[in-house]
């Protein structure tokens, strides 16, 4: 954090930035500085958002959310704590907005499809060393809906290896480790995806590390533009 606006909200860190202070003599600055995406605290929460949507945030809702309870139980005192709403999410208009900032034809929404339907919340929770491990449980409304989630979630990391792969940044036996690690497994109305310590010592670590090294070669290796010839002027 750098410090508070005087309306207490802390500005934290923001990819993009955080937009400038609207000018006072443009009719337009002011709604456009609110539709903006911005970050701040709001109490003891990070909030990511359109200033429109930061505000709102600003004055407590009334309305009784079990979901998010239980969503948020579900990461115990982890020190991360993700809490997603597959139905909140999938018609969310900013979201779509960034997607259509990616080109033409944008890209596929988040949540869309129909197995999402069936979920109620998704949590993902990360723990830090001396014992660190990541879980990600996904509520649907019933075990026959778990089943079709885990099976859709196995189909995308079976179709991921060619793309995932080809990039350069993992090798294929790498990924079969890794999809080993992420298999879900179906807990009654839940499909939960767990990784211990192990798993992150032995598998993702190395194959972040290997990463990290390709990104690096790729860069160093990458032609330069020759320079044009001068030909001593001619």
């Amino acid at each position: 954090m750098n410090g508070a606006n005087p309306d207490g909200l802390a500005k934290i860190f923001n990819p993009r930035g955080n937009p400038p202070a609207a000018d006072p003599n443009d009719p337009n600055a002011a709604q456009m500085q609110r539709m903006q995406p911005t970050t701040a605290v709001v109490g003891t929460s990070m909030v990511f958002s359109t200033g429109a949507g930061v505000e709102k945030l600003k004055t407590a809702s009334t309305e009784p959310r079990p979901d998010l309870t239980d969503a948020l139980s579900a990461g115990g005192n982890a020190a991360l704590r993700l809490v997603f709403v597959p139905s909140s999410l999938k018609n969310n208009p900013f979201i779509a907005a960034m997607l259509n900032g990616r080109g033409p034809g944008g890209a596929q929404p988040p949540f869309a499809d129909p197995q999402w339907d069936a979920v109620t919340w998704m949590s993902i929770s990360v723990s830090t060393p001396p014992k660190a491990s990541g879980n990600c449980t996904i509520q649907c409304k019933d075990a026959d809906s778990a089943t079709a989630m885990s099976n859709l979630i196995i189909q995308k990391i079976q179709t991921g290896k060619t793309d995932a792969t080809q990039r350069g940044n993992i090798s294929p036996e790498d990924y079969d480790k890794l999809s080993v690690a992420m298999k879900p497994k179906v807990d009654g109305s839940q499909v939960v995806i767990a990784i211990d310590q192990d798993t992150m010592d032995n598998v993702i670590g190395p194959m972040m590390f290997k990463a990290t090294q390709h990104n690096q070669h790729t860069e160093t290796t990458t032609p330069q533009q020759a320079a044009p010839p001068d030909n001593n002027g001619m």
